[in-house]
């Protein structure tokens, strides 16, 4: 195993290299040299991180895009492979407006509770920045607004295109295992980044409508 030396160790030794080399003009300017050197710990600079942020992003999202009009453009198969499906999108909606209308008003509660703590506590005392008191309050409320409104959003859209793929990954299946699960695949990409789907697989609604069918059946 490699033994691991101290920090000064390591530049104590890049010193002594520096001074044993032919070019070194004197110690003075080899210890300049070496406390220029970066540690190689040292984390990414927070200026750096934001230069990332928005272009993977952008990325994220043309490619989801990219997915879902891929999806979409599929064969939605039969005609009662259409009615099932329109049945099960049905649901999906009912689902989803009652879901979201319960987290709409939960989130403007808790945007103003958020705003109201911090305008309470973050006081000029305690406040690392010069924003503070009612103008960082309502900011913050604000953002988790914008946050829960994008978060709603990306549910919508998720439940959207998963909904979508069934009927055309069952048309699929009809003519090749492949590209049934690539249908699915790429369907089920769009819902997972939009995190739209039910915990079950399915909304309430869909998976009653399917128990109904099977006791018809019977």
């Amino acid at each position: 195993m490699r033994p691991e030396f101290p920090h000064a160790v390591i530049k104590q030794r890049q010193l002594f290299l520096v001074c044993a080399h032919p070019g070194a003009a004197c110690p003075v300017m080899a210890r300049e040299r070496v406390d220029n050197l970066e540690d190689p710990h040292t984390p990414m600079d927070a200026s750096q991180l934001q230069l990332i942020i928005l272009p993977a992003g952008l990325i994220a999202v043309l490619f989801a895009v990219y997915l879902a009009r891929d999806v979409l453009a599929r064969d939605t198969g039969t005609r009662e492979m259409e009615d099932v499906a329109g049945t099960i999108f049905e649901g999906a909606v009912a689902f989803i407006r009652r879901q979201y209308t319960t987290i709409g008003v939960l989130a403007l509660f808790g945007a103003v509770v958020i705003g109201a703590v911090i305008t309470l506590f973050e006081t000029k005392d305690v406040a690392d920045t010069g924003i503070f008191g009612l103008d960082l309050g309502w900011r913050t409320g604000l953002a988790f607004l914008v946050g829960a409104a994008c978060s709603m959003a990306s549910g919508i859209i998720g439940m959207y295109i998963s909904v979508k793929s069934n009927v055309r990954t069952a048309a699929a299946a009809r003519r090749s295992l492949v590209e049934a699960v690539q249908v699915a695949m790429r369907g089920g990409a769009v819902s997972r980044q939009g995190r739209g789907r039910h915990p079950g697989g399915r909304p309430p609604e869909c998976r009653g409508h399917r128990g109904s069918r099977r006791r018809q059946r019977r």
